[in-house]
């Protein structure tokens, strides 16, 4: 099952900002200084964009361990993982018509990080895939209740 994925490499914003943070010196200077506060600063505006059109849920807002995520060396996995996100997506991408496994890939319409048209193109790049594009919902599919 796959859900909301970015499959495909496009222009990202993020993917710039990520690749200072995770930058030797640079990004290290960064992480253990303002970064952080930066990244605590902005965390209810991006949740509130990463669950749109949705709400964010309480349990979440609970359970969610912000603290962590400010961790100088999570602070560089993670953008060492978005630094190089456009590369892994066409890495990737060169493989997908040959897969030949049962896919269930599930997007949201109203997804506002990955449009939901990745998740169009791979369902026609894979031969055995099933597309579920949800109405109303964000890219938190996992975190979206139930549709009947």
């Amino acid at each position: 099952m796959l859900l909301s994925g970015h499959y495909y490499p496009t222009p990202r914003l993020d993917v710039a900002v990520a690749a200072v943070g995770a930058m030797p010196v640079l990004g290290d200077v960064l992480r253990y200084t303002v970064t952080p506060l930066i990244v605590l600063l902005l965390l209810p505006v991006t949740l509130g964009a990463i669950f749109a059109p949705c709400p964010v849920p309480e349990q979440f807002k609970r359970r969610f361990p912000r603290l962590m995520m400010l961790r100088p060396w999570q602070l560089r996995a993670r953008l060492a993982d978005g630094a190089t996100m456009l590369q892994s997506a066409a890495a990737l991408g060169r493989g997908y018509t040959e897969l030949r496994t049962p896919t269930l890939i599930v997007a949201g319409d109203s997804d506002r990080v990955v449009a939901d048209w990745h998740s169009t193109k791979l369902s026609k790049h894979i031969s055995e895939s099933e597309l579920h594009i949800l109405p109303g919902v964000g890219h938190m599919v996992h975190h979206s209740p139930p549709i009947a």
